[in-house]
């Protein structure tokens, strides 16, 4: 697990470098670094989920690499082997988090995240997708399954048909403790 101050110092040298050759590049990051750098979901994470520039990817993939080095750090440290979570509607839908010389970094929106997460939920003590979800629904406002799932529809149509009654028992169940989390912060005493 790497901090997520060391992710920010690791992406301004990654920057550093692209701009030192005379090159800029737009990079989506997702999953737990976009959770974790742009809305602070927590304080760290394993390495940075992207999608490189498709006219670049070799070569950001040798700069990255380059990064690690230095930092000695897995050289891996960000990666694309997640990309194919990734759709075309997660890519329309992503902004700008950090404009740099030599790099921009985009991430998918909450609700996209939230769709990704779903999708690739695994459970138990050394996955915090539970927690993330959880995240995601406070901060998103969403209190119903229903909404959850056209949501997760809309972003990933391929792998609704693949979500389980455990899915929708789990997301009911964080839905609960987020409606009730929620009461206790907008509750006032008489």
């Amino acid at each position: 697990m790497h901090r997520i101050e060391d992710f920010f110092k690791y992406l301004y040298e990654l920057s550093d470098l692209l701009s030192m050759k005379g090159v800029h590049a737009n990079i989506l990051m997702f999953g737990g670094g976009a959770l974790s750098m742009r809305y602070r979901a927590r304080e760290q994470t394993n390495d940075l989920d992207v999608v490189f520039q498709e006219d670049k990817i070799g070569f950001l993939k040798d700069m990255v690499k380059q990064v690690g080095i230095s930092n000695n750090i897995e050289p891996d440290w960000m990666n694309d082997k997640g990309i194919g979570s990734v759709t075309k509607e997660i890519l329309e839908d992503s902004t700008v988090f950090i404009e740099l010389p030599g790099l921009t970094l985009l991430t998918p929106s909450l609700e996209a995240l939230l769709a990704m997460k779903i999708c690739s939920m695994r459970i138990g003590e050394d996955f915090p997708d539970i927690d993330d979800i959880r995240f995601l629904l406070l901060k998103t406002g969403i209190a119903s399954s229903d909404k959850v799932f056209e949501i997760t529809e809309k972003y990933r149509s391929d792998y609704i048909s693949y979500l389980t009654p455990k899915h929708e028992y789990i997301i009911k169940a964080l839905l609960e403790e987020s409606i009730s989390e929620s009461e206790k912060t907008t509750s006032f005493p008489v």
